[in-house]
């Protein structure tokens, strides 16, 4: 018998999972790339347990502790219409006692058609925890349990699952998290499209050039254009945050993105990524609208304890009053961590850009990859992601590495 803890970073929610002796472990999953996934989180791709296969579904009373965002998936469905739909549905219609009087937006994967996902969230850190399919009915049929917010993920030496492959690489475009995660335990992992259809990268001739990156969340609460980076020149010897190429007057175009592998960011997160990529952008260039006349989304200057309109603000670390995380109060997805040192700018979770020429969208992101002379590591916290993942954290690190060299950053 196994006995594992979810839980989420301010410790408001914690649940015993038993595994008993006779489910086999690790049990074989593919991650899941899907847009619905990726914007629900801000995760570039979502790994879970199987709370079918370990049998270890959570009562309904677990789940009332946390808050909850509900979409049906294979419709466009009208906000307004949900919310006249579901005060004169019965309670079998659409759930259990916990379901909101309006459900949540919509979901444009048409591959689930005629099913209602939840996922689970803490409300105050946002912690995503739990993600529930059930059919239309209200009945669950599926059960995933982050693997972020587990108390650990390798039991007796072994990993509880067994990556096989990447799902819904399609959504992705450039193939998202297989450009880096492309082995397991040393076995080449399996790209697919959607069931055991196999996913192969179109090939483009050109990269189509965006005006704007836009950044937002599934039920778009967050909702932002950033423009291409406009710094003073001569851009200064210590701005690593703008990045080339560079265009004929020597304005770089680029925005510096990293991994992450503390563990605040992988339990908010719920991350099931041995580490979790953010993108360091400056205030100034984070507009409201897609437009030169847009105005800044966010407050210059900004504080550790500005409030935003539908973002949740929480302290993540008590002991540095100067930090602050962002998630979104209505789908749960991570969204923003800000550090007063510095004021003038604030890191994005990656997963959240919406560009047409890729989730990894190395048009307008510059991915850092270590430079010879600089004690910045290729991922930030690593001692923390190795405690956790163990071998797995220098197989991820090896593919990140190699990816680099490709795309020759």
């Amino acid at each position: 018998m196994i006995n594992l803890t979810s839980s989420c970073h301010c410790k408001a929610f914690s649940y015993p999972i038993t595994i008993l002796e006779d489910v086999q472990l690790p049990l074989s999953e593919t991650t899941c790339s899907c847009d619905a996934c990726r914007y629900r989180t801000g995760q570039i791709s979502f790994l879970s347990l199987s709370a079918k296969l370990t049998r270890s579904f959570p009562p309904s009373e677990a789940l009332a502790r946390l808050q909850r965002y509900d979409q049906k998936c294979g419709f466009v469905i009208d906000q307004e219409t949900l919310q006249s739909q579901s005060q004169s549905q019965s309670q079998s219609e659409v759930g259990d006692e916990d379901t909101p009087d309006g459900l949540n937006k919509y979901s444009q994967n048409t591959t689930c058609g005629g099913t209602m996902i939840t996922s689970f969230f803490c409300g105050i850190c946002g912690t995503k925890i739990y993600l529930q399919v059930a059919s239309l009915t209200g009945e669950p049929e599926i059960g995933m349990w982050t693997l972020g917010a587990l108390d650990r993920v390798i039991v007796d030496e072994k990993p509880i699952v067994k990556l096989k492959g990447h799902h819904f690489l399609e959504d992705t475009v450039d193939g998202g998290i297989f450009n880096i995660w492309r082995t397991f335990q040393g076995e080449p992992l399996k790209k697919y499209h959607d069931g055991l259809q196999e996913w192969i990268v179109s090939k483009k001739s050109t990269v189509q050039e965006e005006e704007y990156m836009h950044l937002h969340c599934k039920c778009e609460s967050f909702n932002v254009y950033v423009r291409r980076p406009q710094p003073a020149l001569p851009v200064s010897e210590d701005c690593y945050w703008y990045q080339g190429p560079y265009d004929e007057k020597g304005v770089p175009k680029r925005y510096m993105a990293g991994w992450c592998a503390c563990d605040s960011c992988r339990q908010i997160t719920g991350s099931s990524l041995p580490a979790h990529p953010w993108v360091e952008i400056p205030l100034i260039d984070i507009r409201s609208a897609p437009s030169p006349d847009a105005q800044p989304y966010l407050p210059i200057p900004m504080t550790p304890h500005t409030t935003l309109p539908g973002l949740t603000l929480y302290k993540s670390s008590p002991d540095n009053e100067d930090v602050s995380r962002y998630h979104c109060s209505t789908c749960g997805a991570s969204i923003m961590y800000y550090n007063a040192a510095k004021d003038f700018m604030a890191s994005f979770a990656v997963g959240l850009n919406g560009s047409k020429n890729g989730v990894m969208n190395t048009s307008w992101i510059s991915w850092w990859f270590g430079l010879e002379g600089v004690t910045e590591p290729m991922i930030s916290a690593k001692e923390d992601g190795q405690r956790r993942w163990g071998g797995l954290m220098d197989e991820f690190e090896q593919g990140l590495l190699e990816w680099g060299k490709e795309i020759r950053q």
